[in-house]
């Protein structure tokens, strides 16, 4: 067997084990059968992302005019350990700052309309939240690149963000979604602030995601995209939210681009799409002046 064919039968042995394990909490109390699954989630991704990413569960704030609101309890917040701190509140809940928090992850045992809304109010509440700006060496780097190809080549030269990457945001449902379709979204304009960067829904092997490209113009174009990965949903979930982190990653090293070996994919899975405007910058898109 080769190399790649062995990494996706990881992930199709993880798919069986993690929907396996959802079926096994010991009482069914709603919310005991949920902080299982989240559980079962949060395993899974500390045994895959980098060392750098901490997972845990709590409450994020801002600061200035942030700090007169406050974060959802999400149920997976993905954060930086290496360079942040954290404030432990009680049990296992903490408050995070939002510099630290790279990504929540709500958690679904099972999609439905009801379900579907509060991803929608979470996902709306989030985007309140940004992270204060600091140009890291990356960005200075590029800024000097950008200048001497304007001075040597007479490109048109690109404005460095002034603003971070917004908090990005994914839902994992268990169950459901099976005849959900993007007809099903009445408001596209609605699209970059009431919903996550992406959705999976496990049982019914399906994938939706947001996708930003930029246009000759310079102007950022949104698409958001469902995909038929069938038995690939969780690796292709896996590769999207390492690409989502991987855009919001700080460091002068090159990050863990996993979506990069799993291309094939999302190779001819796209089964509809929504375009949608862009409200404001997208991680990983420079803003053409």
């Amino acid at each position: 067997m080769k190399n790649i064919e062995k990494l996706y039968s990881y992930f199709t042995s993880k798919t069986k084990e993690i929907s396996a394990a959802a079926e096994q909490a010991i009482l069914s109390h709603h919310g005991i059968i949920g902080e299982h699954r989240e559980q079962i989630i949060n395993i899974f991704l500390k045994e895959f992302l980098p060392g750098k990413y901490s997972i845990g569960t709590g409450q994020f704030m801002g600061i200035e005019f942030q700090r007169d609101y406050e974060s959802n309890q999400s149920d997976i917040i993905v954060w930086d350990s290496f360079d942040y701190p954290k404030v432990h509140i009680q049990g296992s809940s903490s408050l995070f700052f939002a510099e630290s928090v790279k990504m929540v992850i709500e958690v679904k045992s099972n999609f439905n309309a009801q379900e579907f809304a509060d991803i929608q109010n979470k996902s709306r509440n989030l985007k309140r939240f940004v992270p204060t700006f600091h140009p890291s060496i990356k960005d200075e780097i590029w800024r000097l690149d950008n200048k001497i190809a304007r001075a040597v080549k007479g490109k048109m030269e690109m404005t460095m963000m002034s603003s971070a990457p917004p908090i990005a945001m994914a839902a994992f449902c268990y169950k459901g979604g099976e005849k959900f379709s993007l007809t099903d979204i009445n408001t596209p304009a609605e699209i970059e602030d009431d919903l996550p960067d992406v959705v999976l829904f496990l049982e019914a092997g399906k994938m939706m995601a947001k996708t930003y490209e930029i246009l000759p113009e310079g102007k950022v174009k949104g698409t958001l995209k469902l995909f038929n990965l069938k038995a690939n949903s969780l690796i292709g979930f896996t590769g999207w939210i390492t690409s989502l982190l991987a855009e919001r990653d700080t460091l002068t090293t090159s990050p863990f681009q996993f979506h990069e070996y799993i291309t094939d994919v999302f190779k001819n899975r796209t089964i509809e799409t929504l375009d949608f405007p862009v409200l404001r910058p997208a991680a990983g898109i420079e803003i053409i002046n």
